[in-house]
């Protein structure tokens, strides 16, 4: 799972690491400030922390995001950081943490909290709750148990880390970026003006039509072999959308699209059934191109995949 790790260069989460969980990190720096949350008042004291509600819905691909803040504000004097219940829109569950000198020991208290949220809202199952707030210990309820001790056997953090494992895998695969898919397209014939292949998707094949390597030369040559990511997207050129292929280098514009002949073709792929002579000039041309590109559309279902020519 990742973590956006703001203003916190020195995060020590070696507390998770030595029980499984490895969250990959990613630290960068924010000068920015931010307006005084309330959160509740205990004891006589009211409890504050930075409002980076906003800050963090801008944020997607992560799990969860960490804030350092400075202590030089009054108000934060009481709170050494907060878990935010409600996940952003990116499905990102967010905690601010206070820097003087005990973050990473904050930051683990707050990870729990943050995992508790992530399995109750994520995996539907209330199960785990949010174990932090209170531990039993004997026959009593001592809130915040042993809450300086994340090692203690008996403190709040055992207890916690206790319901949060059984939910772990589930959590783990709910965070797990989606596999992108990936299509291969084999190139075999050219006769220096066309380049002939077969497109394979899983369990769908077809033909595949295109020009023949000329360098790479815009208009007039297929694109190189390699690896690409080919997105669904408006062409003005037909005024609908297509699979566009993707970080071409020095071309821009290459679409699988319907074509029987390779002279209609400006260095796009055409797909197709088979191939046959359609206009007796000796070259193969490809059919049920129309049919074969509604296929392969419906197929992919406008979802982002990774084209493989080889």
């Amino acid at each position: 799972m990742k973590i956006l790790a703001i203003n916190l260069p020195n995060l020590d989460l070696s507390y998770f690491t030595k029980r499984g969980l490895n969250f990959e990190v990613e630290h960068i720096n924010s000068g920015l400030q931010f307006p005084d949350k309330f959160l509740y008042t205990m004891e006589g004291m009211d409890f504050y922390t930075p409002d980076i509600h906003s800050y963090v819905s801008g944020f997607k691909d992560y799990a969860f995001v960490l804030y350092g803040y400075e202590t030089s504000n009054p108000l934060y004097k009481y709170t050494g950081g907060y878990a935010f219940h409600t996940p952003t829109k990116n499905n990102i569950f967010w905690a601010t943490v206070r820097k003087d000198g005990n973050e990473s020991r904050y930051a683990v208290h707050e990870l729990h909290h943050l995992l508790c949220h992530s399995i109750n809202i994520f995996l539907k199952d209330t199960t785990p709750k949010d174990f932090m707030d209170y531990t039993p210990v004997g026959n009593t309820w001592i809130s915040y148990y042993k809450n300086n001790e994340p090692e203690a056997t008996d403190g709040n953090h055992a207890k916690t880390w206790a319901n949060i494992v059984p939910f772990l895998p589930r959590l783990e695969n709910f965070y797990k970026p989606p596999q992108m898919p990936t299509v291969i397209l084999k190139r075999a014939y050219s006769n220096g003006k066309q380049q002939l292949g077969d497109l394979i998707a899983d369990s769908f094949t077809c033909k595949t039509l295109e020009l023949a390597w000329k360098n790479n030369q815009k208009n007039i040559s297929c694109i190189p072999v390699g690896e690409y990511i080919c997105e669904w997207t408006f062409s003005p050129k037909f005024m609908r959308y297509t699979y566009e292929v993707k970080n071409v280098p020095k071309r821009s514009g290459i679409r699988f699209h319907t074509a029987n002949f390779f002279f209609s073709l400006n260095g796009c792929i055409a797909l197709g059934t088979h191939y046959g002579d359609l206009n007796k000039d000796d070259s193969a041309d490809l059919i049920n191109s129309s049919i074969t590109i509604e296929k392969f559309n419906k197929l992919m279902n406008k979802k982002t995949f990774k084209l493989k020519i080889v």
